[in-house]
């Protein structure tokens, strides 16, 4: 054999013996996986490729200790829970046995229980899903599909559930923002006119008051009332105008609540600007 084939064959020989001393074994795979995930512990993809993973190495994968014992204790906790805030606590301490052995199938399936318990729908849905990803029996298969159908429907009815309560807050909200709005309730003045306008129900109702220099009359079936506005015809008997008789005023209530100003207008065109105050 010639000189160059011996060293061709002593190159290839090296760069595989190099490559055999740096391949990794499916379990240091595995772990450097692991410890990847753990600081991205919501990388789905990468979890899913450790479960398969996981069911491809032999013999499989065992639970370590450090995983068992919050499995164990969120078992614990989930049955012993009487509300949301027990089952959180669950979550939690399952979710501390998938941190360590995410290859854990039924630390999945117990998380996704209790996240339903605490009302977590989707992310139990996600974790069934992934427990799908495990070596299961036609049972199990069929028990963890039926139970994503079921948490889609307490979804959808939690969804619109907190849709109607939204609402009431909303309603609520306004009907007190409503509440504080200054209104035209009370006693008004301009010096000349007076008049108290309360409220009857859902309604508003203007009282006349003391006409002060004027002798005059309202008539009632022009009067409009509402919250933030007053309209009210005042015919002044003293006055022998019949183009000034009768006069309307339309007053709006200002920002402080404290004031009625608008317009007065008479029949002829005339107009003129005028303000009441509240009395006390």
């Amino acid at each position: 054999m010639k000189p160059t084939s011996k060293l061709t064959i002593g190159v290839f020989t090296f760069l595989a013996l190099t490559t055999s001393a740096y391949a990794q074994s499916p379990r240091e795979q595995l772990n450097q996986m692991v410890h990847q995930l753990q600081k991205t512990p919501n990388d789905n993809a990468l979890r899913e490729k450790i479960i398969k993973l996981a069911m491809e190495i032999k013999p499989a994968p065992s639970i370590p200790e450090e995983a068992r014992e919050p499995f164990v204790m969120g078992a614990t906790v989930l049955k012993r829970a009487s509300g949301p805030a027990g089952a959180s606590k669950a979550v939690d301490l399952f979710t501390q046995a998938i941190s360590i052995a995410p290859w854990f199938a039924d630390a999945y399936y117990n998380r996704a229980i209790a996240r339903e318990a605490a009302g977590q729908f989707e992310p139990a849905i996600d974790d069934l899903k992934l427990y799908l990803g495990f070596k299961l029996t036609n049972a199990e298969r069929r028990e963890a599909q039926d139970k994503i159908y079921a948490l889609k429907a307490n979804a959808q009815l939690a969804s619109a559930t907190e849709a109607e309560e939204v609402k009431a807050v909303a309603a609520k909200v306004a009907a007190e923002r409503e509440r504080l709005r200054p209104s035209v309730e009370g006693r008004w003045t301009n010096g000349l006119i007076e008049f108290q306008v309360i409220k009857s129900g859902e309604k508003f109702d203007i009282i006349p008051g003391l006409l002060g220099r004027l002798v005059g009359q309202w008539d009632a079936p022009s009067i409009q009332v509402d919250r933030q506005r007053v309209r009210f015809v005042f015919r002044n008997l003293k006055l022998k105008c019949p183009d000034c008789n009768p006069f309307r005023l339309d007053l709006s209530l200002s920002a402080s609540g404290n004031e009625l100003t608008g317009t007065g207008t008479y029949d002829n065109g005339g107009s003129y600007p005028n303000t009441f105050t509240r009395r006390p």
